[in-house]
């Protein structure tokens, strides 16, 4: 059996945290593969997130599901609030999903089968084998993830099709390994700075095909919006950039000789 500890960062997630803690439940009722510490870390919300998360403690416990820790950070970004998160855990097979739980835990189970000859396994939802699928997502959203892929791949010249997926399985020891080398200031795109750095040390990463439940209110990626289109016109402006900084960065150390 392995010990995993799985973190779900949350802002102001009052109205989608206590549907993915269900699921969570309803899953580890079920599960037998895993001693699970589940890490509920909290950026700054300004709403009830943290009283949910320490609800959910005392249930979770109370019933002898898995150790919950609930970690109150001050709000600096998700990807800030993960990567502390990470330090905080206490298994050596550290996993992360988002509180939407728009990819379900069950995958978890698919994921520990190659822990033992992989270094990181992560969710795609680029790649599509049999019945994975991605529901809800606009078509616009899709062709610029498709988009964003292929631009990531000739970059870095990889076969990782989706980095920023928020959903892995990572060995703590290579992990640790990589957090303080992290050197984008781009809070969105410090998760796909993290996979390259894997790369760059010849770790082994694993990308499976996953069902993506899209939730078109992301708070990290807002709505498109005809009347106001800026702010999504913005973000994934952004993003672009900030992709072509983390070539920069890599180019100068010889990530590519």
């Amino acid at each position: 059996m392995h010990k995993i500890s799985i973190i779900i960062p949350c802002f102001n997630e009052r109205k989608r945290l206590p549907d993915t803690i269900i699921k969570l439940k309803k899953w580890l009722l079920v599960q037998k593969k895993f001693e699970v510490e589940l890490i509920l870390s909290n950026d700054g919300s300004s709403d009830d997130t943290i009283k949910i998360m320490h609800n959910c403690k005392f249930d979770f416990e109370n019933q002898n599901l898995c150790i919950v820790k609930v970690l109150d950070f001050k709000h600096r970004g998700y990807i800030e609030t993960l990567f502390d998160s990470y330090k905080k855990a206490s298994n050596d097979i550290i996993c992360n999903m988002e509180a939407d739980c728009s990819i379900l835990p069950e995958n978890f189970e698919t994921f520990s089968n190659f822990i033992s000859s992989f270094d990181m396994i992560q969710g795609s939802r680029i790649l599509k084998v049999n019945n994975t699928k991605v529901y809800n997502k606009s078509i616009l959203r899709t062709l610029i993830s498709k988009l964003f892929s292929l631009i990531f791949r000739s970059l870095f010249k990889c076969k990782i099709y989706d980095p920023q997926c928020g959903f892995k399985m990572i060995k703590k020891e290579k992990l640790y390994k990589c957090l303080d080398e992290i050197k984008l200031k781009h809070d969105g795109l410090k998760v796909t700075e993290l996979t390259i750095r894997f790369l760059q040390k010849n770790y082994l990463i694993k990308e499976i095909p996953v069902v993506n439940y899209h939730d078109n209110d992301s708070r990290l990626v807002p709505k498109f919006s005809i009347i106001n289109p800026f702010p999504f016109i913005y973000i994934i402006y952004n993003n672009f950039i900030g992709l072509y900084d983390l070539y920069k960065i890599f180019k100068k150390e010889n990530f590519f000789k």
